[in-house]
């Protein structure tokens, strides 16, 4: 997501990631969380780490691939997050 900006068409997307991970951290799920910090925009450098999150998770991948951490593919931006790391909206 794109941070406290990314808001579009009067919907705010930075509250609905901290809400959607909070649902999923309280529910025991795996989540790696990626905040560019430019809004609602999407650039193509941002497709290669996406894809891979993808290709490395497939419906039912145990055990979870990224537990020691995020691939060199993913950006500076991006970290595997805990309940501790919620922005607390």
């Amino acid at each position: 997501w794109g941070g406290a900006d990314d808001t579009y068409n009067g919907q705010d997307f930075y509250s609905l990631a901290d809400d959607m991970i909070g649902e999923l951290l309280d529910r025991g799920h795996f989540v790696a969380g990626c905040d560019h910090g430019m809004g609602h925009h999407v650039e193509s450098g941002f497709w290669p780490f996406v894809f891979q999150f993808f290709v490395d998770h497939p419906q039912g991948v145990d055990p979870e691939p990224y537990l020691d951490g995020l691939p060199v593919v993913f950006p500076d931006y991006c970290a595997v997050l805990a309940a501790s790391d919620r922005s607390g909206q």
